[in-house]
């Protein structure tokens, strides 16, 4: 299996889209998951550091071991989002960039195989998470066919008390039930909350204790819908979707309340009365239609074609009618200028790799990723790689907005 180990797929952070024509390799370029070149392997990982109790600068052994009882062979990508890893003699582990990824795939004995490495705590009290991706493979030399690859998150504090936090993505002070993260007590991560009461964690106005509104949902998360509400005005709603137009608020028919027929509605901006499917509330599709009503057609649902650089979204809803850009000279930044799937690969000199957006020697430590960079695996921490000297690309929207200005920002200041 030549390319057990490392991918070159990149997820996106803001559009979740993978690349077509992923590259793997068996001594290891970037990816994120595994699985994407190698689908999902029946296995398990676990992470033991010693010592147990983690003081600041202190220097942490760590165990990688993989149960796969039907895997031949064995691969690994460690990477973390605080502190700096090393690899130690014999333990199947090397650098690359700020990460550790196996130095060969790892024969899987009576169904076990092991990695190790050191991570150095930093000076300051905080909390970590290690990301390890893994493949299981069955070694008979197929690329990617019969191997399963997954991604594990385990969390480590060092110098203070350890407390649970739950993942709060709409930012309501409340957190969704089984998205935790482990951080020092009274030090939540960023999103991040010490209640789990959130009942629906994309709606800001939801969770336990919320007023009730009379929207026909638990705003609440009693259980019950619309109870004890306030009285409001409702509007006549023809299509019975939750939401009035503009002509009907101003038909001058209205009732208070909160009436049980779905023939009224409290919420205004319905840009089309006259379809259920299509009005604030709903997800936007790719059909031509604004269907969130927001002003603008298959904003982020549009089909992409290209890799990298060169992604570019098709000017209809056929796959068909995208043409991707041209490729340039491969940089060390983050992006994919050539388009061939692979990061920053041959952007520095012989001997230096990409890492923080400069041309390093191999082995340098550079400052490592803020706790929630990218779109990872659940509980909100950035989704490691089967191996990586720099970030996974291509990325889309606010993500790559933002890298694009910390680029533009650095070029001018060369």
């Amino acid at each position: 299996m030549r390319d057990l180990g490392i991918l070159a797929l990149a997820a996106t952070i803001a559009a979740g889209v993978a690349p077509n024509g992923a590259r793997a390799y068996e001594d290891g370029l970037i990816g994120s998951d595994c699985s994407g070149c190698h689908g999902v392997g029946d296995q398990t990982v676990e992470l033991q550091t010693t010592p147990g109790i983690i003081d600041p600068s202190a220097v942490v052994a760590f165990t990688v071991t993989m149960r796969a009882p039907d895997a031949a062979v064995a691969g690994v990508n460690v990477t973390v989002d605080q502190g700096m890893l090393r690899p130690v003699g014999g333990g199947g582990l090397k650098t690359v960039g700020v990460e550790l990824t196996h130095t060969m795939p790892m024969p899987v004995r009576s169904g076990v195989a092991e990695f190790r490495g050191e991570w150095v705590a930093p000076a300051e009290i905080g909390a970590v998470r290690f990301v390890v991706s893994t493949v299981a493979g069955n070694g008979d030399g197929r690329r990617g066919a019969g191997d399963g690859g997954a991604v594990h998150v385990f969390d480590r504090v060092f110098g203070c008390e350890s407390a649970t936090f739950y993942r709060d993505a709409d930012g309501d002070g409340h957190g969704a039930p089984g998205r935790t993260r482990i951080g020092c007590a009274m030090m939540a991560p960023e999103r991040h909350v010490e209640s789990d009461d959130d009942c629906d964690d994309l709606r800001a106005t939801t969770y336990a204790g919320a007023d009730e509104l009379c929207n026909r949902r638990d705003d609440d998360c009693d259980g019950s819908v619309d109870e004890n509400i306030e009285p409001a005005v409702h509007y006549p709603d023809a299509d019975g979707d939750g939401y009035y137009s503009g002509a009907e608020r101003e038909s001058g028919e209205t009732i208070a309340g909160c009436p049980e027929s779905g023939r009224w509605a409290s919420l205004g901006g319905d840009c089309a009365p006259d379809d259920p499917a299509i009005n604030p509330g709903e997800p936007e599709v790719c059909n031509l239609v604004d269907d969130n009503c927001d002003g603008r057609e298959d904003e982020r649902v549009r089909p992409q074609c290209g890799v990298g650089w060169c992604r570019r979204d098709a000017w209809s809803c056929n796959a068909e009618d995208c043409e991707p850009g041209e490729p340039t000279e491969e940089r060390c930044n983050l992006f994919d200028e050539d388009c061939d799937g692979l990061v920053d690969e041959d952007s520095c000199p012989v001997g230096e790799v990409c890492s923080d957006f400069e041309c390093v020697a191999e082995g340098t430590p550079s400052p490592s990723p803020s706790p929630d960079a990218g779109a990872g695996p659940p509980g909100g921490g950035a989704a490691g790689g089967c191996s990586a000297s720099s970030a996974p690309i291509p990325l889309a929207g606010a993500a790559m907005a933002w890298l694009v200005a910390v680029w533009l920002a650095r070029r001018r200041r060369r």
